[in-house]
Parts: C-alpha cells; sequence; structure tokens
C-alpha cells in the first residue's frame, strides 16, 4: 500500500525534484579546495561561494511557500526548475568568481521555488490515507541529496573537475522535467487569482523577517571579526527590527506567519534546536573537505566517502529514532543525543590540534561517525515545528523549515570559517615579513592560495611558511569546533531547565 504512492503520476517527478536543491547545496562542499585554487579565492569568497544559494532561497521560500498555499499551481514548479537548471549551468561555464557567485544566487532563487510548490503538488497528489507516507518520501528525498551529494562531487571533481560536480543536479531536473507532462495533477490548482494573491500578501512581513535574518548574519559576522562598533549598530537596528516585526503582525490582517506562533516557546525551541543541529553539521561539512585534502593530503573520493559514510550514519539514526525514543524516552534521549556531540566536537577538536603521528585518518573518521547522532534532535524538533501550523498551511510549515536549516548552515558555516580563518592569519601573520606583498596577500588569504604558491616559495626559500599554513589552518579548524562545542553546551543547559517543558507534547513516551 505504502509503495503505491511511487506508482501515482506525477508524483515521482516532484520527489526527484525535491531533492534536488538539497544536492546543490551539499555537492559544493567537496569542490572548495579546487575552488580556492582555480580562483584563488579567500574564505571569505568561498563563504559567499558556498552559502550564497541557502542564503537567497532561504529569504524567498517565505514569499513562495504562503504563495503555494494560495494558489497550488504548477506553473511555479517549473518556472523554479528552470531557473535551477539555467543557473547551474551558468555555475558549469562560471568563468570568474563574480559569475559563479552569482549563479549561486540564482540557483537559490530556483529553489525557493521549487521547494515549497513541489510540497504543495505531491499533498495534492497524495489521499488523506497516504499523507504521513508522502512526507516520509519527501524527508527522505532531502535527505538523499545530502546524501548524495558529497560522494557525487567526490567521484566526478577526481574523474574530470569541479565544473562537472554541479552535474548531478541538472540531471534530477530534467529528469524531473521531462516525466512532469505524464502526471495527472488536479486542474484547479488555484484558490485565488495570481493577482490577488500577490495584492494581499503580506511583503511587509516578508521584508520584516529578510531584514531579521540579514541583521542576524551580519551582527554575527561583526562580532567574529571584533568589530565592535559596527557589531553595536547592527545589534541596535536587530532590536528596532524585532519590534517593527511584533508590532506589524499583531496590526496585520494576513501576516506570512500568526505572530502566537512566534511568540509560542513551543515553535521558538525547535527553531532554536534545529539551528543548533545545523550548525553543527554545517562547520563539520565546510571545514573538514579542505583540512583533509590540504593538510593531510586524502584524496576528495576518500574525502567523499568519508562524508557519505556520516551522512548515512545520520540518516540510519533518524530512521530509529521513534523506536529510541520509545526505549529510553524523548527527554533523555534529546539529552544524550546533546552530550555525545558536545564529547565529539571536543574529541574532533583535540584530535587536530594534537595529531597521532599514525593512524590520524582512522581515528578521524570513527569519531566523525560520533556526529551523527544530532540526527534525533533535529527529527523531534522538527516533528514540533511541522505540528504548530495547521494543515491548510503546509507549503508555509515547509518553507519556515527550509528556512531554519539553510539559516542554521549559514550560522555554522560563518562561525567555522571565522574563527578558522582569524586563528590561521594570527599566527601566520609575524612570519611573513620577510615576503613580497603578493606572496604575503597570497598566503594569508586562504590555505588553497598558500599551497597552489607552494614551488614558488620553496623556490624563494620559504618552502616552511606552506608547513606553517597547514599547522596554522588546523589550529584554527580546532579552535572553530570547540567554539561550537562550548556553544551547544551552554544552550543545551539552558534548554534542560527551561526549554524543556516546552516541547513536552513530542518528548512524553509514547504508548
Amino acid at each position: 500500500m505504502k509503495n503505491s504512492l511511487l506508482r501515482e503520476n506525477g508524483f515521482l517527478p516532484l520527489l526527484i525534484a525535491y531533492s534536488a536543491p538539497f544536492l546543490n547545496q551539499s555537492l559544493v562542499t567537496v569542490a572548495v579546495p579546487d575552488l580556492a585554487k582555480a580562483f584563488e579565492a579567500s574564505a571569505s569568497e568561498l563563504l559567499w561561494v558556498v552559502n550564497l544559494s541557502a542564503g537567497v532561497g532561504g529569504v524567498l521560500m517565505l514569499v513562495f511557500g504562503p504563495l503555494a498555499d494560495q494558489l497550488q499551481t504548477k506553473r511555479l514548479f517549473v518556472v523554479g526548475s528552470l531557473i535551477l537548471s539555467s543557473a547551474t549551468l551558468l555555475s558549469i561555464g562560471a568563468w570568474s568568481l563574480p559569475v559563479l557567485m552569482s549563479a549561486r544566487a540564482l540557483t537559490g532563487v530556483g529553489s525557493a521555488m521549487i521547494l515549497p510548490s513541489a510540497y504543495s503538488l505531491a499533498m495534492k497528489i497524495a489521499s488523506r490515507e497516504q499523507t504521513a507516507h508522502a512526507v516520509a518520501l519527501l524527508s527522505t528525498a532531502s535527505t538523499a541529496g545530502f546524501v548524495l551529494g558529497p560522494v557525487l562531487s567526490a567521484m566526478i571533481i577526481t574523474t574530470l573537475s569541479w565544473r562537472g560536480s554541479f552535474f548531478p543536479v541538472v540531471i534530477c531536473m530534467a529528469i524531473s522535467l521531462l516525466m512532469l507532462p505524464k502526471g495527472e495533477h488536479p486542474k484547479e490548482e488555484s484558490n485565488q487569482s495570481i493577482r490577488t494573491a500577490l495584492s494581499t500578501f503580506d511583503w511587509k512581513g516578508v521584508f520584516l523577517l529578510f531584514c531579521l535574518s540579514g541583521l542576524s548574519l551580519f551582527t554575527l559576522e561583526r562580532l567574529l571579526s571584533f568589530d565592535w562598533w559596527a557589531a553595536a549598530l547592527t545589534a541596535g537596528l536587530l532590536t528596532t527590527n524585532y519590534l517593527a516585526i511584533k508590532a506589524h503582525f499583531r496590526s496585520s490582517l494576513t501576516p506570512v506567519i500568526s505572530l502566537s506562533i512566534l511568540r509560542n516557546p513551543g515553535f521558538l525551541w525547535p527553531v532554536a534546536m534545529i539551528v543548533l543541529t545545523q550548525m553543527v553539521y554545517s562547520a563539520y561539512l565546510y571545514l573538514t573537505p579542505i583540512l583533509l585534502q590540504l593538510t593531510q593530503g586524502v584524496s576528495s573520493f576518500n574525502i567523499g566517502i568519508l562524508l557519505f559514510a556520516v551522512t548515512s550514519t545520520g540518516v540510519f539514526i533518524s530512521l530509529k529514532t521513534s523506536e529510541l525514543g520509545q526505549r529510553v524516552g524523548k527527554k533523555i534521549l534529546i539529552r544524550r543525543s546533546l552530550h555525545v556531540t558536545i564529547l565529539t566536537l571536543c574529541l574532533l577538536s583535540l584530535s587536530v590540534a594534537f595529531p597521532p603521528k599514525a593512524g590520524f585518518i582512522l581515528l578521524f573518521t570513527l569519531i566523525s561517525l560520533l556526529i551523527s547522532f544530532v540526527s534525533p534532535i533535529n527529527i523531534l524538533m522538527i516533528s514540533n515545528l511541522i505540528r504548530s501550523f495547521p494543515e491548510s498551511r503546509s507549503s508555509t510549515a515547509s518553507a519556515i523549515l527550509a528556512f531554519v536549516i539553510r539559516y542554521g548552515y549559514l550560522f555554522g558555516t560563518i562561525i567555522a570559517s571565522h574563527i578558522s580563518h582569524t586563528i590561521y592569519q594570527n599566527k601566520l601573520q609575524g612570519l611573513t615579513n620577510s615576503l613580497s606583498t603578493d606572496q604575503k596577500t597570497k598566503l594569508l588569504r586562504s590555505l588553497g592560495s598558500a599551497v597552489s604558491e607552494s614551488a614558488g616559495l620553496g623556490a624563494a626559500g620559504h618552502g616552511n611558511l606552506v608547513a606553517m599554513a597547514k599547522s596554522a589552518f588546523s589550529m584554527g579548524y580546532a579552535t572553530s569546533l570547540l567554539g561550537i562545542a562550548i556553544i551547544v553546551g551552554i544552550v543545551s543547559l539552558i534548554y534542560r531547565y527551561i526549554g524543556s517543558e516546552n516541547t513536552k507534547e513530542i518528548l512524553e513516551p509514547e504508548g
């Protein structure tokens, strides 16, 4: 009975398309070292390449999610598919870093259209009895995108180049669009006209939420850069923005998100915990390929296999979350998962800061597998967040969830990148006085540039600086993971004594 949904006309192409934005996000992680060498990109520029798609898509999801609930149209899905496909082709042919960044931003626009519209169309195809199974299949599709991305990217980079690593997204979208006309979607797809939906849409609310997201990221970035004046200014603007959001959602007749939801701890705590788990994942996924390929000489293929193993283990633990919750209780499961996560981050930090003389990769792999234990936290909190919305707002709920996940990834990569690069630059700053201005700039911009300049530095009698650069980056990696471990620890303590009572409806033992 469960498998019958996959045989429904039109459901499978929606499932394939739903996985593509997540595939697009995870493919680029393994390609980061190659992009650093190809474009001589700095750490901050690489951060933009990785995060532009998620950042743009996360904000626009707040527009297209509610619109999909109102319009429920296939047109939004098709337009999003064409934009994502075209932007990915532009990424493949990018001849400069600005072009690649622009293409990544456009993939975010396409993703923001595809995710809520595909979700809405899939729910219309599924019968009431098939709803739970449809949600499970869509969740599996998104997870598959994250799981397959690193290993596919690694295989393609090893045999071709970083340009080829974007091809899987194009292939997914081509298959989806070719299969879509065969689908028998409901003829009456709109509850109202496009003009009415656009005229009554809460554009001001979306703009205020966009400002809140941007100011949050910028404040965090300024704090990590020790720019206290700018951080204080943006923090003040952030407070003002938050008060404006409260006032707007209290007075608006059709707010994009209900104020009662935004003020409900049962909604806010799951959001906070989901952001926390995504921070852990993204910091690990962003830094590990750079560390292993450039400081340990591990191939892209082996890095992809490692990330595939870690993510697959997380999927397995996710599927076992309900069973584990019944055995030990969901409150206890979340606490133990948080403890394992903190322990894992500390062990990874120590293994990189003080690597053993032999067996480093094996030790690193075994410890990395433990990071999968953030999965139960994620699954339980996602369940609580989705339950905060009525069924009529399913696409809005899906969009908010995708928004939260993507901004959790952004926070994690920003924290990991800034801490690691600050340590990297500080440890090398005093050792580069004898270099030319050009050599100093390339060495301090990113580790990828330092490694690509190793021959020239060696010929000039500064070959030891490359080894020092690798050591400096390892210390930056260790410090950033330790910093995130401290954040997880603080949130865990607050949640244990304050937050767990606000999510007790999903934490009571089943049965």
